[in-house]
């Protein structure tokens, strides 16, 4: 075994690049253990390896740079120990998030592949609908600071006094929101209709279906979901809205 290395030798030892260890040496971090005055050559010890493997570890467990520093002047078992303890919660807090984000995810792209086959067979349909729950998020001037807007089916609920928007949820997904900001979406019969082009045109597309159908007795709510959007088109003309007419008994 070496007793000495250079920066090239220690950094291909740890596979870090020669630049980490010249940082950690300006940050006085991790220093050599020796320097010729004349070329600045850097000589680190075998026992540096130690102390260096250290360094790496707690960045790995997600430490900055000043907190391994504060962390090798005072390392003990206890404070090791402690170390790891705050490490695990976070990440198991980090990937309860991580875990909740990819079943929202997975359960948008199954909306929208079940509700792009609904078009052909529920459009013009009077159709009952059992409740169903969104999380509400307001008006526009609120929506996109929602991170529910991102990774939830977007609901917007038109009414004679204006329009709010809400996230979809299934029964299980409530249990991870606020209870206080949960709304149902009244259980009844709906006519349904589809709607292609910008959300600026649907007031107008609205209008047209309920002059059209004098047949039925429409309330004052409508709701409309997403499935293609701006996250999944770039031209707002080839935007897909499902939108449901709740009907008065």
């Amino acid at each position: 075994m070496k007793k000495e290395y250079t920066v090239g030798e220690l950094a291909s030892l740890f596979k870090i690049n020669n630049q980490t260890l010249y940082y950690y040496d300006k940050i006085g971090l991790f220093s050599p253990d020796k320097r010729t005055s004349s070329s600045n050559i850097r000589k680190y010890s075998f026992e540096q390896i130690y102390e260096l493997s250290t360094i790496l570890y707690l960045k790995r467990l997600g430490l900055s740079l000043t907190e391994i520093k504060e962390s090798l002047l005072n390392l003990t078992p206890e404070t090791a120990n402690s170390i790891l303890t705050e490490k695990s919660v976070e990440l198991r807090k980090n990937l309860s998030e991580i875990i909740r984000i990819d079943d929202a995810i997975s359960r948008k792209l199954k909306y929208i592949k079940k509700e792009k086959k609904n078009q052909e067979k529920d459009s013009d349909k009077v159709i009952y609908r059992k409740k169903r729950y969104y999380y509400n998020m307001g008006d526009e001037t609120l929506l996109y600071s929602d991170d529910s807007f991102y990774f939830y089916p977007t609901v917007a609920i038109y009414t004679s006094t204006g329009k709010s928007f809400g996230a979809l949820l299934e029964n299980h997904e409530k249990d991870f929101l606020d209870p206080n900001n949960i709304t149902t979406i009244p259980r009844g019969d709906y006519l349904i209709a589809y709607h292609i082009g910008p959300y600026e045109t649907i007031p107008k597309h609205r209008e047209e279906i309920m002059n059209q159908r004098k047949d039925l007795k429409f309330s004052e709510y409508m709701f409309n979901f997403n499935i293609y959007d701006q996250f999944n088109v770039s031209d707002s003309n080839n935007y897909l809205t499902r939108m449901e007419f709740l009907l008065e008994k």
